[in-house]
């Protein structure tokens, strides 16, 4: 028996984890740790703790950190807890191999954490771009701290030999949040508008907007921009899910709460909605809006306008039924004009995603529990000998 341990720091994370986390408790080759850490232990960001308990995991380690304030000087302090606390975590529970995904600052705090502690680390999701976001770095980073690789799609498995990972040890397995999209039970219409308290036959966006942190300071303009817009659509509803704890977080959050103060008859907002709750909100919005990787990734497969805005997901492979805009309200607009007409839901609906592909977490709950770990330390640079 093989024991995984796998980390999770927010919402979005974890919702992705869940297929393999459910897939590697059921396997008797398996003895499963999870360690939580970040916004799921944060009241704040909508405490989703119980989400993961409600699932019938409980943490075998919890690293609670600081978001009382979100400046990078505050953040860095989080960050080394991150080190220090997931090392303690680590050295108590001793697992074969630590399952990390993403890029955020957390993960690279666990990956860290697990190099110091010289236990394997399996990364989900490396190879991508964000040029927007500062995770585009901490994504490389963690991938060189790693051991094991799952790429979601074929030029990303090439990006991750690229930066010197050896071939056999790097799969495209496609994306876990696809498979969420398309096997979770989504609710029907009725409970998802009892649930967002939506009148029947109205039409709603569903949104949801981060900082974008290469572009420090420009978070309250660039949402006041998509406000507007959204604005300009008074006959929409609008279902809001808060920022994540990146610099600048907390400010859009403040913002969208003195929105839903103002307009409660129209906007909806919530900390978290959960995986499914989230996907079945999606499925029947009239177009989903943002700047979340989830309108990247998960949403194509539910055949849902997507309108992409700004840099935080720029350089990510996308559906050609994503369209893109910049953070200004004019563009946002006429987006948002071209995702409502017919003949766009159904480009949306008969497009291919490209992160699609059968049995994602299948095939990583194979790997992890039958790689031979005996050298896996043994990391040698791939150099791609160019011709």
């Amino acid at each position: 028996m093989r024991t995984v341990a796998v980390f999770t720091a927010t919402r979005a994370e974890y919702g992705l984890l869940r297929p393999l986390l459910l897939r590697l408790r059921e396997s008797r080759q398996c003895r499963l740790q999870l360690i939580v850490s970040g916004t799921h232990l944060s009241h704040a960001h909508g405490y989703t703790l119980t989400e993961i308990q409600h699932d019938g995991f409980e943490p075998d380690a919890t690293i609670p950190l600081d978001f009382s304030k979100d400046s990078p000087g505050h953040l860095c302090g989080a960050l080394g807890t991150m080190i220090a606390e997931t090392g303690a975590s680590l050295a108590r529970l001793q697992p074969d191999i630590f399952v990390l995904l993403g890029d955020r600052y957390e993960c690279l705090g666990a990956a860290t954490a697990a190099a110091m502690l010289s236990t394997p680390v399996a990364h989900i999701h490396g190879g991508e771009i964000t040029r927007g976001a500062m995770d585009d770095s901490f994504r490389h980073a963690v991938t060189k701290l790693s051991h094991l690789h799952f790429t979601s799609c074929e030029p990303y498995r090439q990006r991750v030999i690229q930066l010197g990972e050896q071939p056999d040890r790097v799969w495209n397995v496609g994306a876990l949040g696809v498979e969420n999209a398309l096997s979770l039970p989504l609710f029907d219409e009725t409970a998802v508008r009892d649930y967002l308290h939506l009148e029947a036959g109205r039409p709603y966006f569903l949104c949801t907007f981060h900082p974008v942190t290469l572009e420090p300071g420009q978070e309250e303009t660039q949402w006041r921009e998509m406000q507007q817009a959204l604005e300009r659509y008074a006959n929409h509803a609008v279902v809001v899910t808060g920022a994540n704890a990146d610099p600048g977080g907390g400010l859009i959050n403040r913002m969208l709460a003195q929105w839903g103060r103002q307009q409660p008859e129209r906007v909806r907002l919530f900390d978290s909605l959960g995986v499914l709750r989230y996907l079945s909100a999606a499925k029947y919005a009239a177009c989903v809006v943002g700047n979340s990787s989830s309108g990247i990734i998960e949403i194509p497969s539910l055949g849902v306008p997507v309108v992409n805005i700004g840099d935080r997901q720029q350089g990510r492979i996308a559906s050609p039924a994503v369209l893109h805009c910049p953070p200004e309200e004019d563009a946002i607009v006429a987006s948002l004009a071209q995702a409502l007409t017919p003949g766009c839901r159904e480009h949306a609906r008969v497009t291919p995603n490209p992160y699609e592909k059968a049995e994602t977490s299948a095939a990583i709950a194979e790997i992890l529990l039958t790689f031979p770990l005996r050298s896996i330390f043994r990391k040698v640079f791939f150099d791609i000998v160019r011709q």
